[in-house]
């Protein structure tokens, strides 16, 4: 049977995170690997939203950008998906902001700044209570 799948690809899905029901924990590193996510993509907001400590990310943002071109990066259309990271030492309402690229790969990019983190976390728990994550475009 595995020669078989090898031969002609596996049918099966790739997992969707995160898993159903309620979200009670959070990646803690990238998200690596193909995936599909369960969100809810928030559009079209004309809204743009600093990301900081980004800086401790670059070669994540190459990695998903698909290097750099004269023009800036290769692959510019991402998903942009919001965790909250009630356990972060530095700032209980923390909020992780991770890149997912259209091939289902991921990583971490950086934060919501604390002022944002505040707003934004009513809204990231009450979808995390369905199962759900809040993205948008990136």
């Amino acid at each position: 049977m595995s020669f078989l799948k090898r031969l002609f690809g596996s049918t099966s899905a790739p997992p969707t995170w995160p898993p159903p029901g309620p979200i009670t924990t959070w990646p803690v590193g990238d998200l690596k690997g193909k995936l599909e996510v369960d969100a809810v993509l928030f559009e079209p907001v004309r809204k743009t939203v600093n990301v900081v400590g980004e800086g401790s990310y670059q070669g994540s943002l190459e990695r998903l950008a698909g290097g750099r071109t004269i023009d800036g990066p290769r692959d510019r259309y991402h998903t942009a998906i919001l965790l909250p990271e009630p356990t972060n030492p530095y700032d209980p309402n923390a909020v992780r902001v991770a890149v997912v690229t259209s091939s289902g790969d991921g990583a971490t990019i950086g934060y919501l700044s604390r002022e944002d983190a505040v707003a934004y976390r009513p809204v990231i728990d009450r979808l995390a209570a369905q199962g759900k994550v809040a993205a948008c475009r990136a």
